[in-house]
C-alpha cells in the first residue's frame, strides 16, 4: 500500500466514505468520475459551437435588419443560448448512454449470480466484460471499478449501489437500488428478482428506442421545414431581386389571411370577413409610423404636420399598430 493513502472506514457513513472511495480512484492514475449533471466543454467544442451560434445570428441579422449592430447585440446572447441548450442536451445523451451500459451490467450480472457467484463476486468479475463491451474509459467501467473498490473494503454492495444511483440521478437506476437494498437484506431471491428488474428495464429501453425512432424522423421534417423559410429568404435577397421579393411579401400576406379565416369559418365555424378589415387597418397604421417624412409629403401630402414627423422603427411601429387596431376592435 502506498504510504500517504488513507483507506475508507465503513463506519464513518455512506456519503463520505464512498466520496473518499472515488477521490482514491481518481488518485490511483485512472479517469476520474464526473458528475452527471454537469458538463464542461473543451475549447475547441466551445469554440466550434460558439461559431455555429455566431454564424446563426449573423444570418439572421443580415436577412432581416442588414444591420451589424443587431448582429453585435444578439450574438453574444444567441451563443449563450445555444451553449446552455448542447450542455443540456450532452447530459441528457450521457445518461441514455449510461441506462443502456446499466442494462448490459444488470444482465452479466445476472448471469453470474446464476452460475453460483455470490453478488459481491458477481460485481468484481463483470468489470472485465463491461470493459471489453464498454471500454474502460466507459462510465460504468468506472463506476463499477468504485462499487468493486468499495467492496475490498467491506462496503455492503446495496450501500454502494444507493450511492452511485443517487449521483447519477436516473430513475431506473434508483428503483434497481433500492429493490436490490431490500432483497439483499431479507435474504430473498436475489437472482430471480434480478432477471425480473432486468426484463422490465429491457422492454422498457426497447419502447423507448421505437418512440425515439418515430420522434427522430419528425424531427428531421421539423428541421426541413424550419430551413425552408430561410432558403426562400436567402433566394428572394440574392438572386430574386425586388420584383419577387414583392410577389413573396404578397403571397405571405395571403397565407396570414387565410390563417384567419381557417380559424374562424374552419375551427370555430362561424362566419366572418371582418379580420381583413382589421388586418389592413393595422397594415395602414404600421406604414403611416414607419414611412419617413419625406415618403409621406408625397404619398399623402394632407397629413397633419405632427404625423408626418413620427417615425418608428420597424418592429416598434408593428407593436403599436397591433395595439391600436385592438383598441378599435373592442370598441
Amino acid at each position: 500500500m502506498r504510504e500517504g493513502t488513507v483507506l475508507p472506514s465503513a463506519g464513518t457513513g455512506r456519503g463520505s466514505a464512498v466520496s473518499r472511495l472515488r477521490d482514491l480512484f481518481g488518485r490511483q492514475g485512472r479517469a476520474p468520475l464526473r458528475p452527471y449533471d454537469v458538463y464542461r466543454m473543451g475549447i475547441r467544442e466551445a469554440a466550434g459551437y460558439s461559431c455555429v451560434a455566431a454564424g446563426t445570428a449573423a444570418v439572421f441579422s443580415y436577412l432581416f435588419y442588414n444591420s451589424a449592430a443587431v448582429f453585435l447585440a444578439a450574438a453574444v446572447p444567441t451563443v449563450l443560448l445555444f451553449l446552455s441548450l448542447v450542455k443540456k442536451k450532452k447530459v441528457r445523451d450521457r445518461k441514455e448512454a449510461l441506462k443502456k451500459q446499466f442494462l448490459s451490467a444488470c444482465t452479466i450480472l445476472g448471469d453470474l449470480l446464476r452460475s453460483g457467484y455470490a453478488v459481491e463476486s458477481a460485481v468484481l468479475k463483470s468489470t472485465g466484460d463491461l470493459s471489453v463491451l464498454w471500454g474502460e474509459n466507459s462510465d460504468i467501467v468506472k463506476e463499477w471499478k468504485v462499487i468493486g473498490a468499495g467492496l475490498s473494503y467491506n462496503h455492503p454492495v446495496e450501500e454502494l449501489f444507493s450511492d452511485f444511483a443517487e449521483r447519477t440521478g436516473i430513475r431506473e437506476i434508483g428503483d434497481f437500488a433500492e429493490l436490490f437494498s431490500v432483497v439483499n437484506r431479507t435474504g430473498g431471491q436475489v437472482t430471480e428478482v434480478l432477471k425480473s428488474r432486468t426484463d422490465m428495464m429491457k422492454e422498457a429501453c426497447a419502447a423507448g428506442e421505437q418512440i425515439e425512432t418515430v420522434l427522430t424522423a419528425k424531427r428531421f421534417e421539423q428541421r426541413i421545414m424550419d430551413v425552408t423559410p430561410l432558403l426562400i429568404l436567402l433566394y428572394v435577397h440574392f438572386v430574386a431581386g425586388n420584383y419577387y421579393e414583392s410577389v413573396f411579401i404578397l403571397f405571405f400576406i395571403n397565407v396570414i389571411l387565410a390563417a384567419s379565416l381557417n380559424l374562424t369559418n374552419g375551427i370555430t365555424g362561424i362566419f366572418s370577413l371582418g379580420q381583413a378589415g382589421f388586418m389592413a387597418l393595422g397594415a395602414y397604421i404600421g406604414s403611416i409610423l414607419s414611412l419617413s417624412e419625406s415618403t409621406k409629403s408625397t404619398m399623402v401630402s394632407k397629413m397633419p404636420e405632427w404625423l408626418k414627423k413620427i417615425q418608428l422603427p420597424f418592429w416598434a411601429a408593428l407593436i403599436v399598430s397591433a395595439c391600436v387596431t385592438m383598441i378599435i376592435a373592442g370598441i
